[in-house]
């Protein structure tokens, strides 16, 4: 197989406030047609830097080393003019990003995203674009994608978001596709499903894949060669079996003991419930394709009933779409319910108002799934995370005393206090996010994907920290996730979800390893063989 991507000496520095920090340093790796090179190390190592570098997507402040060369079917990159780069992406160069949310244009329509890049290197006109975005999203397994194409981003859930970005990336056939964790907010199921499509067009078209995760399962099935990383420097380069089987870096053989386990601390057997739903239901319309057609109707929730009880984690998984997301911020009075009772600390709240809720809002906090979406960029850090004191009228010395301590919690430095969201690493955004959250001292916290962003040694970090609050201030989690290795360790119990309905729940223990219906039988299968 010739090479398709050659990386010599590449080296990036920022330049933030007059001060130097050196992103990559000295990093070097090819990349053959039909092969799968993975790219694994911490949050802030340097992976999606050196994604970046790649594509030629690097911000302003940002520079390459003098030796580095970028070499892509003969051509150098780091030479290139901007026109000449923008007929290479999205076209022979395609990247699927991290964050779904911040790459699709909230005014436009999911049928628009895919089309236009159709249009733009293909020539094709209208009818047949969209005729071909409809086929990409069907390929990339999202319902009903006629109706789909005429929606927004905001529309869909954070999985389904994610496949969009998936179906963007493959319209035309790349050579090469970098993906920058293209399976952090998918489900189990659906991950091996896009793993598997992502295989088959990499053997119909020769397609090489350069895949940044933190997911080592992930890497361990999919990947031929697997690069490690840690704080700028390649540390270890080597076939994937011989990585798993027997890495010679010690960073590397720490990177392989991180996962996390252990249990949470047992909930008191007297202790009160926290939140109560009863035959919760939640319903969107979605328009349909046709002037005549009446608009459908989506019964996302459908009669969901659970109970929380105070110092205890119940674990919500299912597929991308299954109504996960929805049922939580219904039951933080965050989306509008149309049927059922929701009972928060013995008090009914699904029929308050706005501002009946706002006294409430303090002892209910919420880590949203896209930390860069729900992270004002015009903030710094410091004014993020003292938003929410200022609003509980909190004394200011107070104020930096809470900010302190919660940015010490999530394992960030004081120094990251007058910095901005862009400035961080998608997992450092994640901490930023839990920092805010907690600091208002909740009794109630909705974790929606709160590690799905993390390499795993930070989520074992944050798990620890989630455990330890919860036995020390009695706090209640809704823990909604797809990585099933972390509801094991943070869930006392769990509710399976398909299609806005229940389908099995339980002790999170019995539920992962006795399993009674066969979707949660696929779940668990998918999370934890290997070989799948």
């Amino acid at each position: 197989m010739s090479e398709l991507l050659t990386v010599d000496d590449l080296s990036v520095r920022f330049t933030l406030d007059r001060t130097a920090i050196d992103a990559v340093r000295g990093t070097s790796f090819s990349l053959r047609r039909g092969e799968t090179l993975g790219l694994v190390g911490e949050s802030g190592s340097g992976k999606s830097v050196t994604a970046r570098a790649v594509m030629g997507l690097l911000p302003r402040n940002a520079r390459l080393g003098p030796d580095t060369r970028i070499t892509f079917q003969g051509r150098r990159l780091d030479r290139l003019s901007e026109p000449d780069l923008q007929r290479l992406r999205g076209d022979r160069l395609a990247m699927i990003f991290q964050e779904p949310m911040t790459s699709l244009n909230p005014i436009y329509r999911i049928g628009t995203h895919i089309a236009e890049t159709l249009r733009l290197h293909r020539g094709i006109g209208k009818r047949e674009a969209w005729e071909r975005a409809a086929s990409l999203l069907d390929e990339v397994r999202i319902p009903d994608p006629a109706a789909r194409l005429l929606q927004y981003p905001h529309q869909l859930s954070g999985g389904q978001r994610q496949r969009v970005m998936i179906a963007v990336a493959l319209a035309n056939n790349p050579d090469l596709l970098i993906a920058d964790e293209p399976t952090t907010a998918l489900d189990v199921t659906v991950q091996a499903e896009i793993l598997a499509l992502l295989r088959g067009l990499q053997e119909r078209h020769g397609m090489a894949i350069l895949l940044i995760t933190h997911d080592l399962t992930v890497v361990r099935r999919v990947c031929d060669r697997v690069c490690v990383m840690r704080r700028g420097l390649l540390v270890e380069q080597a076939a994937a079996r011989t990585l798993f089987a027997a890495p010679a870096h010690a960073y590397t053989k720490a990177l392989l003991r991180a996962e996390p386990s252990g249990q949470p601390a047992p909930v008191a057997q007297d202790a009160p419930a926290v939140l109560r739903a009863e035959e919760v239901r939640v319903s969107f319309r979605l328009s349909r394709p046709g002037l005549f057609r009446a608009p459908a109707i989506l019964r996302a929730v459908d009669g969901v009933s659970l109970d929380l009880r105070q110092g205890e984690t119940l674990g919500i998984v299912g597929e991308s779409g299954s109504g996960k997301t929805t049922l939580g911020r219904a039951l933080l009075r965050l989306a509008a319910s149309d049927g059922g009772r929701i009972t928060f600390d013995g008090r009914r709240i699904d029929g308050l108002t706005r501002e009946q809720m706002r006294p409430l809002r303090p002892r209910m906090q919420i880590v949203f799934q896209d930390p860069f979406a729900s992270l004002n960029p015009r903030l710094s850090v410091r004014q993020i995370i003292e938003e929410g004191l200022i609003v509980a009228r909190i004394p200011a010395a107070e104020r930096e005393r809470r900010i302190r301590q919660s940015l010490e919690e999530v394992n960030l430095p004081a120094s990251a206090l007058g910095r901005f969201p862009h400035e961080f690493s998608g997992g450092q955004r994640q901490r930023i996010a839990i920092a805010r959250a907690l600091v208002l001292n909740p009794e109630l916290v909705l974790l929606d994907e709160p590690t799905s962003a993390l390499d795993l040694s930070v989520q074992t970090q944050i798990v620890a920290l989630l455990r330890d609050l919860q036995a020390r201030k009695g706090l209640s989690y809704l823990f909604i996730s797809h990585d099933l290795k972390v509801v094991r360790a943070m869930c006392h119990a769990l509710i399976v979800m398909r299609h806005g309905r229940v389908v099995e729940q339980g002790s999170c223990a019995q539920v992962i390893a006795a399993p009674t219906q066969d979707y949660t039988r696929l779940l668990m299968r998918a999370a934890f063989d290997a070989s799948m």
